[in-house]
């Protein structure tokens, strides 16, 4: 006896196969084991097809398994009438070799010849030697000459040996002349040797004037341990709050956001610079008596990478300062590699020399500049110019933000 098996083992370095033969007669003999050592199967990294064509026909093979039971409760219910209602509640129990099996199916029907409005639900219990499963599939479904509507609920448990699985899956299905709807939301999970895995799943279809159309997602944790969101659609879209404006949307070719704020380091190559920040709190720049004219700060430096000079850099600063009695100091420049770029402004204003007697009343100021830098590394600094006439006179920055970055999009 030969045959073939795909595995792909958790772990390749301990592979253990376990098999046994049944004799004539049916009964099992004992079981044998081999190990072996098996390289881990190469992992397909394309995303699986959605097939909206073979979808639309499951969902059909899936409703038609639930209305076949339906169909057969009804006949028997019935017995031939062709205008009729009634309730359904038919249970049998059976023993088939070694394998018991519990069955019942309960619902309402109301009928009118070929017409019919239904609702059922057949459940199901059996256990074998090594396996069990049991099943409850929820059906209902509408009908008027080719017009129909149907949905179906199917939840299942089942162990079969070493193998493990549970599911739930909703199908919805709409048919008339007009075309073909079908929907299902389904979650199924699996536990077997070499594949520990689950899926979250909603899929849409539709038929009509010969064509077929789709959309879904799924959620997949695979054997791996890795994870992965797939979204099929045309156009995607993130709302908030119900706001007819989406925060984000997607339609297959352009990715939109009306409003971005990069907070990582990370950016990736193409969308934007590494972003440059500076912050600093309660610094003081400068104390006691005497004066400078144009001296560079020696701490205050950011430094902003900038990749390609094809693009302008945005820089943008603001805070609030103090200062000592008998203080004045302006004009406060910013800098970049040594050129100015933009007066640091207060009050509106870019003023020449300023005092503020009150420390309890610090004075905002703010910055703002759109450059053109060539690719490499810059540095932005900042110039001032001060003059104390007493020794307890101090210019302190209570805090200060700067931030550039170099936007592509």
């Amino acid at each position: 006896i030969t045959g073939s098996i795909d595995l792909n083992p958790v772990d390749p370095t301990r592979v253990v196969l376990r098999a046994r033969a049944f004799g004539a007669t049916g009964l099992p003999g004992p079981y044998f084991l081999a190990e072996l050592a098996l390289p881990r199967a190469t992992v397909n990294a394309a995303l699986p097809p959605l097939e909206y064509e073979d979808f639309v026909d499951d969902v059909q093979a899936r409703i038609d398994k639930g209305v076949r039971a339906l169909d057969k409760a009804i006949e028997a219910t019935l017995q031939g009438q062709a205008n009729a209602a009634a309730i359904i509640d038919e249970q049998n129990t059976r023993q088939e070799g070694d394998r018991l099996i519990a069955e019942r199916v309960t619902g309402v029907v109301a009928q009118q010849g070929v017409d019919r409005a239904a609702t059922a639900a057949i459940e199901s219990a059996s256990i074998g030697r090594d396996d069990a499963l049991s099943s409850r599939i929820e059906v209902a479904t509408a009908r008027i000459g080719t017009n129909e509507a149907t949905i179906s609920q199917e939840t299942s448990a089942r162990i079969a040996g070493d193998n493990a699985t549970a599911g739930q899956i909703t199908d919805v299905l709409a048919r008339t002349n007009a075309g073909t709807a079908a929907g299902r939301f389904s979650l199924q999970v699996t536990s077997a040797p070499g594949e520990v895995t689950a899926r979250l799943q909603a899929l849409l279809a539709t038929q009509y004037g010969g064509q077929t159309y789709g959309a879904g997602y799924y959620l997949d944790l695979l054997n791996d341990g890795s994870s992965r969101y797939v979204v099929d659609a045309n156009a995607f879209y993130i709302t908030a709050n119900g706001s007819s404006v989406p925060l984000l949307s997607f339609d297959g070719y352009t990715l939109r956001v009306p409003n971005l704020i990069l907070t990582s380091p990370n950016v990736p190559q193409g969308v934007a610079s590494v972003p440059a920040r500076f912050d600093a709190s309660n610094y003081t720049l400068i104390s006691g008596q005497g004066g400078v004219n144009n001296v560079l700060d020696p701490n205050m430096i950011a430094n902003i990478s900038v990749e390609n000079g094809s693009y302008p850099t945005i820089v943008s600063l603001y805070g609030t300062l103090s200062m000592g009695p008998g203080t004045n100091v302006g004009p406060i420049d910013l800098l970049i590699d040594g050129n100015q770029v933009a007066p640091v402004l207060f009050g509106g204003f870019a003023v020449q020399a300023t005092t503020i007697n009150n420390p309890n009343a610090p004075a905002k100021f703010y910055g703002f500049a759109v450059v053109y830098l060539g690719a490499g590394n810059h540095q932005a600094r900042f110039r001032y110019t001060y003059s104390g006439n007493q020794a307890g006179s101090q210019v302190v920055i209570n805090d200060i933000h700067l931030a550039a970055v170099t936007p592509r999009a």
